[in-house]
């Protein structure tokens, strides 16, 4: 059913290094954020890998009361190098998976109490300052900081990409 919905909205298998992730990748993601990725979107990586869908795509933000676009998946290079740069921000076992093409981040939980929930983190958050103090001091940022940097969108992916709509259909 999941696939089948991302194809509704255009997304196709990406090419060469954005297509379909190798099971060899998927577990060094999964090595990389410490535990087994949600079973659906491992899936989607397996079989779709990085992918833009071909016409604009929306998800309506429950914060903002406002559609949203979606840009595109991650290909593995793209996944690896946003969770490597955003691990300071993002709250522990958040990662990126996907951009709204205006620098904000479409994440998923991959552990605990936030596993397969889906969060929108907004690059305009405003705890810069706060969070600013905390690193000058070479101090980590604490727990309550890094929550105010995303929103949760869906309580699964499957959900999250349900919610996904076009004006095509």
């Amino acid at each position: 059913m999941l696939m089948q919905r991302l194809r509704q909205l255009g997304a196709n298998p990406g090419e060469g290094d954005h297509g379909p992730l190798t099971e060899r990748h998927i577990g060094e993601l999964e090595t990389r954020t410490g535990g087994p990725l949600p079973g659906s979107y491992r899936q989607m990586l397996a079989e779709l890998g990085g992918c833009t869908p071909s016409e604009a795509v929306y998800y309506n933000d429950p914060v903002a009361k406002i559609p949203v676009m979606f840009g595109w998946f991650y290909d593995y290079s793209e996944l690896m190098d946003a969770i490597k740069s955003y691990e300071e921000v993002l709250p522990d076992g958040v990662i990126p998976i996907g951009d709204d093409g205006g620098g904000n981040l479409y994440c998923l939980g991959v552990k605990g109490d936030d596993s397969g929930k889906v969060f929108f983190h907004d690059h305009g958050a405003g705890w810069d300052e706060e969070a600013r103090s905390y690193l000058s001091r070479g101090d980590a940022l604490p727990v309550h900081l890094r929550y105010q940097t995303v929103y949760l969108l869906a309580e699964t992916f499957d959900d999250f990409v349900n919610g996904m709509w076009s004006e095509e259909g």
